[in-house]
């Protein structure tokens, strides 16, 4: 492999996989390899610049023509029920989420599959958070 034009190195990289990387190796404009810092090094050559950053995250770029980020930002950032299993479960979720919560601050979510949970529906007697 020809050496790379630029190494980044001591980032914490999304590589929207399991697999853990810090180190990502540049040849042109193209992305050339992705690895260990130790790995990528080893690439060097003579004229690769190399730049720590300093474990800072590195993402690809986010290059969608039609995203609607605060959408998505709000759904992050609700309480996720996918997955509960039963009515008590995502009572559960959510009294943990009202209990990080600020006094005053709305907690919303959804996502549970009402087909998994039988007869159990939520009602406001279930979801009221009184202290």
């Amino acid at each position: 492999m020809p050496n790379p034009s630029t190494l980044l190195l001591n980032a914490h990289l999304f590589t929207n996989t399991s697999r853990r990387a810090s180190a990502l190796a540049i040849r042109g404009d193209r992305i050339a390899a992705v690895g260990t810092d130790d790995e990528l090094l080893a690439l060097r050559g003579p004229r690769t610049r190399v730049y720590d950053l300093g474990g800072r995250l590195l993402t690809p770029g986010f290059t969608d023509s039609h995203v609607h980020l605060r959408g998505l930002a709000r759904h992050l950032s609700e309480v996720r029920l996918e997955g509960a299993r039963t009515l008590k479960e995502a009572v559960r979720r959510v009294a943990a989420r009202v209990k990080a919560t600020p006094q005053g601050k709305w907690v919303t979510g959804g996502g549970f599959d009402k087909n998994a949970w039988g007869d159990d529906f939520p009602t406001c007697h279930d979801l009221v958070y009184c202290p």
